[in-house]
């Protein structure tokens, strides 16, 4: 069975978080959860570095956001990111709690909800209890993924749908069929 773990960005992945966002231009799709990554790594420019400085002066503004690496243990590949924000109350923060995606070619094969997990357990560890979901209408895989965990629909307007996820709850109800796949140092 695989396992997975989140780890922080650092520069020891840089090859593999190049590789990882290169891979979404290549596949033309669409790019979330990498801490504004595509702002930084374009087909034209590579300024790793002052993505790299951003994403950890955001772990210490009002708003922490940290930014992680979902790795799969056994062949220590970059399968997912995601970009966490870490306070409870978002005031007008529109994006929600966590942001994340999974390279193409890793895709369709349930590692977005095994990340999707991951993520809220490292939210509930920060004492947050309800998560704060938003999701593009056309966005179905996201959807699926968040509705799944407990996503309950509160809100929409013209591009986008809110949900709100009782973390503990989604945890309870997920741990029998997502807690195996955690890896445990």
């Amino acid at each position: 069975m695989e396992q997975f773990y989140l780890e922080k960005v650092t520069k020891t992945r840089k090859i593999e978080i190049m590789e990882y966002i290169k891979e979404f231009y290549e596949n033309n799709s669409q790019i979330n959860g990498v801490g504004r990554l595509q702002d930084y790594v374009t087909k034209e420019k590579e300024e790793f570095d002052k993505w790299h400085e951003k994403i950890k002066k955001e772990e210490n503004d009002e708003l922490p956001k940290i930014c992680y690496l979902l790795i799969r243990k056994k062949d220590n590949k970059l399968i997912g990111m995601a970009n966490i924000r870490m306070k409870q109350n978002l005031k007008d923060y529109k994006y929600g709690h966590i942001g994340y995606s999974i390279r193409p070619t890793e895709r369709n094969k349930g590692y977005g909800k095994i990340q999707f997990y991951i993520t809220l357990k490292e939210l509930q560890k920060n004492n947050i209890k309800e998560c704060i979901m938003t999701c593009e209408k056309s966005n179905q895989r996201s959807k699926s993924i968040i509705k799944s965990l407990g996503g309950i629909l509160k809100s929409t307007n013209n591009q986008e749908e809110y949900y709100t996820i009782n973390i503990k709850k989604s945890i309870e109800k997920n741990a029998p069929k997502y807690e195996k796949y955690i890896y445990k140092n």
